[in-house]
């Protein structure tokens, strides 16, 4: 009779070590922070890319011609990196083109304004205009592009932003300078795309 109660506490003894060895391993190793790091990387990758919508307008007629490649260099520029994609905006009025930037999904819309000016110059002391030729053209190429531009954030994503800056042309027309005003200011919003990522990553 004893033996059997020995056997019976012994059975019971070893099944309760194999239920303990059998419970699942929690690992904490990992630092929660390492975790949280992660987890933000993961959501972030699945929002996908940041969109921007670029629109370009020009007041003045003999700048009208440029804004279909200067856009499309632009939208080229703004491409470059894989965390960004940009679409070309077509609408006219500052309603329609949110309404058209948002149905394509943008994060932002980037409103770029260009006028072409006549340059000054310091002479002794005082500024004048730069002397013109006969056909209008500046001898001193006293020409240049004012650019303005805004970054209107559509989403919780983005940040407005906005500058204005300066570009010379050495005559008027200058394609390369209208060219090279659009892909310095798609540079610099590329830059306000990602301080702005950066921070929100970091929140």
């Amino acid at each position: 009779m004893r033996a059997f109660i020995f056997i019976a506490i012994l059975c019971s003894f070893l099944g309760s070590t194999v239920s303990l060895s059998a419970a699942p391993h929690r690992d904490d190793s990992s630092p929660r922070g390492l975790q949280t790091s992660t987890e933000k990387a993961r959501r972030n990758e699945e929002r996908g890319p940041i969109v921007v919508g670029v629109h370009v307008s020009a007041s003045q007629d003999r700048l009208q011609l440029s804004i279909e490649d200067i856009t499309r260099r632009m939208v080229k520029r703004l491409a470059r990196k894989r965390e960004v994609r940009a679409v070309a905006i077509s609408s006219g009025s500052a309603e329609e083109m949110q309404t058209e930037a948002r149905n394509k999904g943008c994060d932002y819309l980037l409103a770029l304004t260009l006028q072409e000016e006549q340059a000054t110059v310091i002479r002794a002391g005082n500024l004048h205009p730069l002397s013109e030729t006969r056909d209008g053209q500046d001898r001193n190429s006293g020409w240049q592009l004012a650019v303005r531009y805004r970054l209107e954030a559509l989403t919780s994503r983005a940040s407005s932003y906005q500058n204005e800056f300066k570009v010379s042309e050495e005559r008027s027309p200058d394609l390369q300078a209208r060219f090279s005003a659009g892909e310095l200011a798609a540079d610099q919003v590329l830059k306000q795309i990602a301080r702005t990522a950066a921070d929100r990553s970091s929140n």
